[in-house]
């Protein structure tokens, strides 16, 4: 299935079958534009569930209703409590002095132009890549951008760092 078929499923309640017999029933909430991953939304489990299914393991996708289109306050709600704790497991227990934060800017600074990658200044974040913004403590999981193929290759060259 291409990606432009998956967009025109978003939101509605699908089937996935994949190539080891198994049937996935949800509503598709989700498509990664450059793996076509997809992201099944499911509120008749208790609790309401998520469910990620890699393109290559898909043999096939059915729309199930086409009147059937995701209860958007119940995902809501779902997405909001679990990025709430995912927030507060990412949240560090390391305080950080001011020369710490500083030295820490520096040192990503120098990393970023030996990597030859271009990188400006602006308060207290850094923009590398002209798209991906590193916010303090300037950490791999500081990073943040729209492009996820950019975002990643940030996040290697901080790991390899």
């Amino acid at each position: 299935m291409d990606k432009g078929q998956l967009y025109e499923l978003l939101n509605y309640k699908i089937i996935a079958k994949t190539k080891n017999n198994q049937e996935h029933i949800g509503y598709l909430v989700c498509v990664d534009p450059i793996s076509l991953t997809i992201i099944l939304y499911n509120n008749e489990r208790q609790p309401n569930t998520m469910m990620m299914i890699t393109n290559h393991s898909i043999k096939s996708i059915q729309k199930l209703d086409s009147e059937s289109i995701c209860p958007i306050d119940n995902f809501q709600h779902l997405c909001d409590t679990f990025f709430e704790i995912q927030q507060q497991k990412i949240v560090s227990k390391i305080e950080f002095t001011d020369d710490e934060l500083k030295q820490r800017r520096i040192n990503m600074l120098q990393l970023m132009k030996a990597n030859n990658v271009p990188v400006e200044e602006q308060d207290d974040a850094l923009i590398v890549a002209y798209s991906v913004c590193i916010n303090p403590p300037y950490m791999e999981s500081d990073c943040l951008s729209n492009n996820p193929v950019v975002l990643e290759r940030i996040r290697d060259i901080i790991r390899k760092g």
